[in-house]
């Protein structure tokens, strides 16, 4: 007999029985036995239903008996937990299956409102379809539909669970010992499908035997019906193995789920076929198979015809030449191979191809004239020396250990999966890139013009010195790169997403997006006036002394350190500094502003042993905490200096010294001597909005008993708590930087799956400001919900389960591609965007914004578009 591995993975998408509900429908199963309403009341024959049941916490409670309500413990939760929930179950007996149509019931929170979200499967490992919404302290009743996981064949049970979540109290479902309330589930209960014994057999083969990560493949899976009947209920498990993601797929005939496997045709004629293209994508090196089994319904006589695989090999193709001799010379169009061995001799590249198999080594002695063409390893090589004086296009494929002396005047591409090593010098030039998914290890690099891309699981180190004169660097997710040098001089774009570790920046003048964690040891001697600095997760400056930021911007919307044994100082010493900070500044040093016309605006945290003002203005929204028991340890100083401090802005310290302008209002809290040389101004906004100044020792002089300046609208009042880094809540959302337009969120909901294209002109329209100019080649892309997504900070995002966002810098389109097994739920990602404004050095990023896309099985409702609220809109100053 076939076997039933079909009917064992199956997740089989209904629309192909011609999708919608069920006709003729019935109810199935209620849950309002007697005695407790936990037990199914079943209600048809030939299926079988288990207990409501409680997971993750708490108890099911019963409270009454007619018309009453049973509720479950207070295990909700403030967030969607996948293991917290309520679980209800339904099987077909031998010989019948179900197909489902409704999920029913009525529900109510004890007190509040909450959201809830049903997930259905036949098996969660697979994968699940949902429906969700919300629900009131109301009675209320909701529905959904089941049809994407029909037949329900026999052996087969589907599990349906219901999660509440953003509220801490308990959920009450409605029900009536024996009665006609209570969960119950619609559908139709009929015998099997028996189908006639015929003989399939499958094939699959591979574009690419030999891919590298990066690459996509197009695996493709032939079924045949080799007779003599026509095969019912006909499918195919091909479940992508680890080291490949699916892009898409085509089908001659019916459907395929990438996030189960399954391939449903449904009815095979006799002396008949069916074809599946499956676009993957190599993600790591390695043999990995791929595997695809045929069933259905009825038996097949010829068992070894229902599997095939097809594994990528580490072998060299279409050759045209043996590497041999003591030297060879490569042209265009020619392919030379070394299957196995050994060889050691003199390399010329023109043009050709150069491959080195698995298990082979291959020693260039020495290289000739310019190099060109592709050299494909796979094996190892011990040596290939690229010296000056020619401007070398060679691309390098490295899926085994290549090493080299030196590699100079490169202009061409490395792609390595492996391990290289260049024990001395790699120099570039403009043009040239590096794709590294392996291990990268370089004594000294000095790049010119260089795209660097870092991906998962890869390292890049350079343990020499460092200087890069212009390029791009994109470290993502899972990344690590280490710039160890005693001297590491670095220009260019940077973005990072995983690790990123530099022994010291002798310079840096950069455009420099820290999504991940970045460390820098040792010094940070010179931040160039050029240098654009954000910040969005952590970077850390250890056994920093001082760092002088001279660029035009910095935003800090995660958490920024400098910390020294003795000193560690944050200056800003330049009019065009600007500051803003979302996120929290740590200085084990002084945070100095020394710049009249440079700008510090604190929505969040700073916290420094000393905090000066020496010139400029300081904005402050957040908690400004000096630390140390210093003399003057907060100081605004100068006829130049000023501090405006919010309503929601708190200050606190030991000493105080103001010989500046404060005003604005919020609260102070100091603890030591507070009118040495304040011979400043402090005003609060007005009497209703004043300044709230507590003076601890509330003796001796302070700015009450002799102010020496003016003070008005400043009250001390009896008490005040202190707030730290860990008390004071800073729950606002980053602010956009400096002063340039806000994006505006997209959403849409829809009743049927489909790609969704959308402008960021209409999100992001003309600027309130029209000296504003929108910067569209800076448009990046990000997973919402997981900061793992190794394709965020891109303009190609990939959501597992979801789809895929591409946006194109040309047309300005965001374009979303819906997984085909995502049919119903929500799905949302992130844009950033950044303008730029005339005469205005400075380049303005925005704050993350959402895209957020909710699929959903309408009831009774047309399928169409039902919300769309990204309509133009003027954007506003934040």
């Amino acid at each position: 007999m076939k076997t039933t591995l079909f009917h064992k993975a199956l997740f089989l998408l209904f629309v192909l029985l011609g999708g919608g509900a069920v006709k003729g429908q019935t109810d199935l199963v209620r849950w309002n036995g007697a005695s407790d309403g936990f037990n199914p009341h079943i209600l048809v024959s030939n299926i079988s239903a288990s207990n409501i049941t409680n997971h993750g916490g708490g108890t099911l409670t019963n409270n009454g008996q007619w018309n009453q309500h049973f509720q479950t413990g207070n295990w909700p939760s403030g967030a969607l937990n996948t293991s917290r929930y309520v679980q209800f179950t339904i099987t077909p007996k031998a010989g019948y299956k179900i197909d489902l149509s409704q999920f029913n019931f009525e529900v109510q929170m004890d007190g509040g409102s909450a959201d809830f979200e049903v997930r259905y499967s036949k098996n969660f490992s697979l994968g699940y379809s949902s429906f969700n919404g919300t629900i009131s302290s109301s009675w209320v009743a909701k529905s959904g539909n089941l049809s994407s996981v029909n037949p329900v064949l026999p052996g087969e049970t589907v599990y349906i669970r219901l999660y509440v979540y953003n509220t801490w109290n308990s959920l009450r479902i409605r029900h009536s010992w024996g009665g006609s309330t209570g969960p119950t589930i619609t559908g139709t209960v009929s015998p099997a499908v028996t189908g006639d014994p015929t003989d399939l057999g499958i094939t699959k083969t591979i574009s690419n035997l030999t891919p590298s990560p990066g690459n996509n493949v197009v695996f493709t899976i032939g079924v045949n019906n080799l007779g003599p009947n026509t095969a019912s209920g006909t499918s195919v498990v091909d479940q992508l193995p680890p080291g490949f993601t699916y892009v898409s797929n085509t089908a001659s005939v019916g459907s395929y789920n990438s996030g189960t496997g399954i391939w449903t045709i449904g009815n095979l004629a006799n002396s008949t076929s069916a074809t599946l293209q499956i676009t993957a994508q190599m993600q790591a090196a390695g043999p990995h198979t791929n595997t695809a089994t045929v069933s259905h319904y009825g038996s097949d006589p010829v068992s070894a015809n229902n599997t095939t695989s097809v594994t990528p090999s580490n072998v060299c193709a279409g050759c045209t030449h043996t590497v041999s001799g003591g030297a060879i010379t490569v042209g265009p169009g020619e392919i030379y191979c070394l299957h196995s061995g050994s060889w050691s001799g003199g390399v010329t590249l023109n043009g050709g191809t150069i491959c080195i198999a698995q298990g082979a080594t291959f020693t260039a002695s020495y290289t000739t004239g310019l190099h060109s063409g592709t050299i494909i390893n796979r094996g190892t090589v011990t040596a290939y020396p690229l010296s000056s004086g020619n401007d070398h296009t060679v691309h390098i494929e490295n899926i085994g250990t290549f090493t080299s002396a030196y590699l100079q005047d490169f202009e061409g591409s490395i792609h390595n999966t492996g391990t290289l090593n260049v024990t001395g010098g790699l120099i570039t030039k403009n043009g040239s890139s590096i794709a590294n998914y392996g291990q990268m290890t370089i004594n000294n690099i000095s790049f010119y013009g260089t795209t660097v891309t870092n991906y998962n699981e890869a390292e890049f180190r350079v343990t020499g010195g460092v200087n890069v004169y212009s390029g791009y660097w994109d470290n993502r997710l899972g990344g690590e790169v280490y710039l160890n040098g005693s001297n590491v001089n670095f220009t260019g774009d940077l973005d990072n997403s995983g690790y990123w570790e530099f022994e010291r920046i002798s310079s840096l003048s950069s455009t420099l997006n820290n999504y991940g964690k970045m460390k820098v040891y040792n010094a940070a001697s010179n931040i160039s006036s050029t240098t654009y600095l954000t910040n969005d997760d952590l970077l850390e400056f250890i056994d920093v002394a001082e760092i002088q930021y001279n660029g035009p911007m910095l935003t800090n919307n995660g958490t920024l350190s400098v910390t020294h044994s003795t000193t560690g100082n944050f200056k800003m010493n330049q009019a065009i500094n600007q500051v803003f900070n979302n996120g929290t500044i740590t200085v084990s040093g002084q945070f100095e502003q020394n710049a009249a016309g440079s700008l510090l605006v604190n929505s969040c945290t700073i916290v420094a042993r000393s905090f000066f003002v020496g010139n400029g203005t300081a904005n402050n929204s957040g908690l400004i905490h000096a630390t140390g028991n210093v003399s003057e340890g907060f100081k605004i100083a100068g006829s130049t200096s000023y501090l405006i401090n919010s309503n929601i802005g708190f200050l606190r310290g030991i000493d105080f010294v103001n010989s500046g302008h404060i005003s604005g209002s919020g609260r102070f809290y100091f603890t030591g001597y507070t009118n040495a040389n304040s011979s400043g101004s402090i005003i609060g906004n007005s009497t209703a909005d004043p300044i709230l100044f507590y003076d601890a020792s509330q003796t001796g002089t302070n700015i009450f008993d002799a102010p020496g300046g003016t003070v008005s609208n400043v009250v001390r009042p009896a008490s005040m708590t202190p707030l730290d880094s860990t008390s004071y809540d800073c729950t606002a959302p980053p602010t956009v930087a400096g002063d340039p337009p806000n994006t505006t969120p997209f959403s849409v909901t829809l009743c049927d799956p489909s790609t969704q294209t959308f402008s960021l002109d209409e999100p992001n329209v003309t600027p309130y400001d029209p000296s504003y100019t929108v910067l569209y080649n800076t448009v990046r892309l990000f997973d919402k919900n997981n900061a793992s997504n190794n394709t965020n900070n891109s303009t190609n995002l990939v959501i597992s389960g979801k789809g895929v966002f591409a946006y194109n810098e040309s047309t300005k389109l965001v374009v979303f591609t819906p997984d085909p097994a995502f049919t119903s739920g929500i799905v949302e990602a992130e844009y950033r965007i950044s303008n730029s404004r005339t005469g205005d050095p400075i380049v303005y990023p925005s704050g993350r914004t959402g895209i957020t896309i909710t699929i959903q099985n309408c009831v009774e409702t047309p399928r169409k578009v039902i919300s769309n609220p990204m309509l133009p809109s003027k954007a506003k100053r934040p």
